[in-house]
C-alpha cells in the first residue's frame, strides 16, 4: 500500500447501542454513590473496572488521570457493596472525596495539587476582538494572530473571532494579524481598538504582475523539500497546544471535547518518532439521548493531527512520486505573512482508482517555505471508501463517507518555520440495516500550537505522557473551578455555546450554564 493510506486522518468506531452508558440523570433519581455493586474481577485495569461499574449504575467517572492511574491491575470481589464503598476500596480513600453531577460521578483530591502551569491572573491580560474583510466586512475564520516578540498566539474561530491572554508585561508589544490572501496587519498592544474589530485588507497578485522565479509546479515542489532543513526548526522542543474534536449527530452536538496539552516534539530527522504529550486540562460536554441507538466516537484524533504535519509526515503530493499520482496547476500567486506565496493545485491522476487526497499547497515563493495546505478527499471518490475512515462498526450498520476537508498552517518565528494550526472535518451518513432513515454525523478535530520553548526542550516521563491513540471523548477529565485560567484556547463558536445552553447540561466556571 502506498504512502496516502497513512493519511486516514479521521479514524472513527461506530457503536450501536451504547446510550446506557450516557443515560441522562432524571430528577429524584437515587443516589449513585448508594447504588450496590457486585464485581468480581482478577489483575483488571482499573480503567475498566471503573467501565463496568458505569454499566452496573449507569453513571460514568470524572478524575485527573495524573492523579489517579487507570492502568494499574486490581484483583478485586465484592457482592451488594455500595459505590461509594467499593471506590473507597479501589483508590485507597481517605486520600479523594466524590461528587455527584447529573450522571457524572467526579473524584476530587482532598488535597489539590497545585497546576505547575497556573500563575496570577491578575498578571495577565485577555484581548477579544474580531477579524473582518475590510471591504466586505466578511469575518475571516482560521486567521493567526500572534505576539511579535515572543512565541504565544492564537488562531481567529470560524467566526472570525478570537481570545488571546498574554503577560501584563508584554503591554509595550506588538499584535500580528495575518490571513491567506490579505496584507499582514499590526496593532500595538497598548493601542488595541475599544470595539475588538480588527479590519485586513485584500493584496491578492496575479500571476501577469509579477516576475517569478519559476511556473513549473514540480519544480517548486522539489525546491520545497531540499529546504525543510534550513526552513524549519529541525531540534526538539517544547510547547502547548489547544485540542478540540466534536461529533454531531443530525447537526446537533452530542459529544463535544477539549483540552489543554503540554507536548515534546522530536528531533526532525526522528519525525517517525511520536510527540510526547501531558494532558493538563480538559473536559467534555455530551449530549447523547436515551433513544440514541446508533453513535459515533473519534479515535486517535489527537494522534491524527500531529499526522496532518505534513513537513514531518510527508503525503505522496509531497514526494518525488507524487509526479506519477498526480497533476499539478500553479494557480496563483497571492500574499500570505506578507510574503509573495506560490498556490499549487494538486489532483490525482484519472488512472488512479484509490482516492488520494488533493487541493492546495502554498509554498512561499522567497525560499520556498511550505506555509500550509487545505485538501480533501474527491467525493465521487469516497462512495466505497468507508474502511479508509473506520475502524470499527456492526454488520448491521451501513457507512457512507460524504465529504472530507484539512487544513494545516505554518508560522514563522524567529526565522524558523512551526506547525502551528491543524484541522480535520468528516461527513458520514449512516443506517442501519432494515431501518427506512439514514442518520447523519460530521466530525471535527483541531489543534492550535499557542506556545512553544526552543531553550529548555524535556520529554516526559513514561507515566506523565497521554495516549494520543485513543478515543479522547472517553477520557475521564477533570472539573476544575479556574478552568483556563491564563492560558489560550480558540473561542468556541457561538452555536456550540447555545448547544451546551439549551441541552440542560452546566459547565462549570466558564459562566456557560442553563
Amino acid at each position: 500500500m502506498r504512502n496516502i493510506i497513512r493519511y486516514k486522518f479521521l479514524a472513527l468506531g461506530l457503536f450501536v447501542g451504547l446510550n446506557v452508558l450516557q443515560a441522562q440523570t432524571k430528577p429524584g433519581s437515587p443516589d449513585f454513590l448508594q447504588m450496590s455493586v457486585t464485581l468480581d474481577v482478577e489483575k483488571l485495569a482499573l480503567d475498566k473496572i471503573f467501565d463496568l461499574l458505569s454499566k452496573q449504575c449507569q453513571c460514568y467517572f470524572t478524575y485527573n488521570a495524573r492523579q489517579i492511574n487507570g492502568n494499574d491491575l486490581v484483583t478485586f470481589q465484592c457482592t451488594q457493596w455500595s459505590l461509594k464503598r467499593v471506590l473507597d476500596t479501589l483508590l485507597h480513600n481517605p486520600a479523594f472525596s466524590y461528587e455527584v453531577i447529573k450522571n457524572q460521578v467526579v473524584i476530587h483530591p482532598i488535597s489539590i495539587e497545585t497546576n505547575t502551569l497556573k500563575a496570577d491572573i491578575d498578571n495577565f491580560m485577555v484581548i477579544k476582538g474580531l477579524l473582518k474583510n475590510r471591504i466586505t466586512h466578511e469575518a475571516l475564520p482560521f486567521a493567526s494572530i500572534s505576539v511579535k516578540s515572543t512565541y504565544l498566539g492564537t488562531m481567529t474561530n470560524e467566526g472570525g473571532a478570537f481570545q488571546l491572554k498574554i503577560p501584563s508585561r508584554l503591554i509595550t508589544d506588538t499584535l500580528i494579524f495575518s490571513y491567506l490572501g490579505y496584507y499582514n496587519l499590526e496593532c500595538l498592544i497598548s493601542q488595541f481598538p475599544e470595539d475588538g474589530i480588527i479590519w485586513l485588507t485584500e493584496g491578492t497578485i496575479s500571476i501577469q504582475e509579477v516576475i517569478v522565479r519559476s511556473k513549473d509546479p514540480l519544480y517548486i515542489i522539489k525546491k520545497a523539500r531540499e529546504m525543510v532543513n534550513e526552513n524549519y526548526q529541525t531540534q526538539p522542543y517544547n510547547y502547548q497546544a489547544f485540542y478540540r474534536e466534536a461529533i454531531k449527530t443530525d447537526r446537533k452536538y452530542s459529544i463535544y471535547s477539549e483540552a489543554l496539552m503540554s507536548g515534546y516534539k522530536p528531533q526532525l530527522k526522528n519525525a517517525s518518532l511520536e510527540d510526547k504529550v501531558q494532558l493538563v486540562k480538559a473536559r467534555k460536554f455530551t449530549n447523547i439521548q436515551q433513544n440514541d441507538t446508533l453513535m459515533v466516537k473519534l479515535r486517535g484524533g489527537v494522534d491524527a493531527c500531529f499526522q496532518l504535519d505534513i513537513i514531518r509526515v510527508m503525503p505522496e503530493f509531497l514526494l518525488k512520486s507524487g509526479g506519477q499520482l498526480y497533476q499539478f496547476h500553479l494557480n496563483d500567486i497571492t500574499l500570505w505573512q506578507n510574503e509573495l506565496v506560490y498556490v499549487i493545485g494538486f489532483k490525482q491522476q484519472n488512472y488512479i482508482p484509490e482516492p488520494l487526497i488533493e487541493g492546495l499547497v502554498y509554498i512561499s515563493a522567497q525560499n520556498y517555505a511550505i506555509l500550509g495546505a487545505d485538501f480533501s478527499f474527491a467525493p465521487e471518490k469516497l462512495q466505497h471508501s468507508d474502511k479508509l475512515f473506520v475502524i470499527r462498526k456492526s454488520v448491521q450498520t451501513r457507512v457512507k463517507p460524504l465529504q472530507t476537508h484539512y487544513t494545516v498552517k505554518y508560522t514563522l518565528i524567529s526565522g524558523k518555520y512551526y506547525i502551528q494550526y491543524v484541522r480535520g472535518e468528516l461527513e458520514l451518513k449512516v443506517r442501519k440495516r432494515k431501518h427506512l432513515f439514514n442518520r447523519n454525523f460530521s466530525t471535527l478535530m483541531e489543534m492550535v500550537y499557542t506556545s512553544i520553548d526552543t531553550l529548555n526542550a524535556e520529554r516526559p516521563s513514561r507515566k506523565e505522557t497521554f495516549q494520543t491513540h485513543t478515543i479522547f471523548s472517553d477520557s475521564e477529565h477533570i472539573y476544575d473551578h479556574g478552568y483556563w485560567n491564563q492560558q489560550n484556547i480558540i473561542e468556541p463558536e457561538e452555536n456550540i455555546l447555545d448547544a451546551f445552553r439549551k441541552s440542560g447540561f452546566q459547565l462549570q466556571n466558564e459562566g456557560i450554564t442553563n
